[in-house]
């Protein structure tokens, strides 16, 4: 296996691993550290259809089914599907799914600690997809910073928030 630091703060590309698998224990432990350590693995040159997809993701926990039945496969409820060919219609413009900043099912109690992604076609410009390390950011805070918000929890949830900024504006 090649790990391969896509930048100094997160990330990583890993080569020369089938995540078909199987897997034994060493190699399991070793790319669920990869995991723990960049946060953002890359691993190029996959073939995955539904339920290898699957299989292949509970190498890093437990799958939470999409929060939006919609977008699940009928035949395999357990992985999604999203198209920029299937766009709903919000109002006068498109929505497209993700655009905004957003952090998949933060609305939930007990969120996921991870979103695997697999991209079937993929376009040559744009259709980004960007992460960030809120590990890299608390770290740039100051000492006095991380005093005062050391003690802090979330109390609201994440949609209530989302509302209530809207309703301001």
């Amino acid at each position: 296996m090649e790990v391969r630091p896509l930048t100094n703060v997160i990330g990583a590309e890993i080569n020369e691993v089938d995540l078909g698998g199987p897997f034994d224990e060493e190699t399991r432990a070793r790319l669920y550290r990869c995991f723990a350590d960049y946060a953002v693995l890359v691993f190029p040159d996959q073939e995955f259809d539904p339920p290898r997809f699957a299989a292949a993701t509970q190498l890093f926990g437990e799958i939470v089914p999409e929060q939006f039945s919609n977008y699940r496969l009928p035949e395999y409820p357990l992985v999604s599907s999203l198209s920029n060919r299937d766009l709903e219609l919000e109002g006068a413009r498109r929505a497209v799914r993700g655009e905004d900043f957003h952090t998949d099912h933060s609305n939930y109690a007990a969120p996921p600690k991870a979103t695997v992604l697999y991209g079937i076609e993929i376009p040559e410009s744009g259709g980004d997809t960007e992460f960030a390390s809120v590990q890299a950011a608390y770290d740039d805070l100051s000492a006095p910073t991380k005093r005062r918000i050391a003690g802090l929890k979330r109390s609201t949830p994440i949609a209530a928030l989302a509302s209530t900024a809207r309703s301001r504006s």
